[in-house]
């Protein structure tokens, strides 16, 4: 009986090790991600994300962040000339900006700094991918409307 309970003593500390030493967060590659607008623009996503809720009514989208970092796309959408987005962004820590991503794969920031705003974004027709990108993210809070009917 003394085996079996140094045993199974042995069994959770060596878990428990694993786990904490296991490397969980955010990796180098998904911290670089922010400042390299060609991870940016690529059609994969790489990133850490912990106690989050979202969620979408018809154009609108609502998210709330408890970490973030990495890129994340949200949505494609198909544009006509300069649509209007409607933003309410607040950030508490590290860096984080919402953006376009063209069939170009040319980079247009949306916002990268607390905003409540309306927001005309100059873009040509087309499809856009909105991402999120974030490098040490924390307490985010963010309300997107897209407006595409003129």
């Amino acid at each position: 009986m003394k085996k079996l309970r140094w045993f199974g003593l042995v069994t959770s500390v060596a878990l428990v090790l694993i786990v904490c030493l296991s490397g969980c967060g955010p990796s180098e590659k998904m911290l670089a991600a922010f400042d390299d607008d060609a991870v940016i623009g690529k059609n994969t996503e790489s990133y850490y994300m912990m106690n989050s809720t979202q969620s979408n009514i018809g154009n609108q989208y609502k998210y709330t962040l408890g970490k973030f970092s990495g890129v994340k796309k949200l949505k494609t959408v198909s544009v006509e000339d300069n649509p209007i987005i409607t933003l309410k962004l607040n950030i508490e820590g590290g860096d984080f900006k919402l953006v376009l991503v063209g069939e170009d794969k040319i980079i247009h920031i949306i916002s990268d700094k607390n905003c409540d705003a309306v927001i005309r974004v100059t873009l040509s027709a087309g499809k856009y991918d909105i991402k999120m990108v974030g490098k040490y993210a924390a307490k985010v809070n963010f309300t997107l409307c897209l407006d595409f009917t003129y």
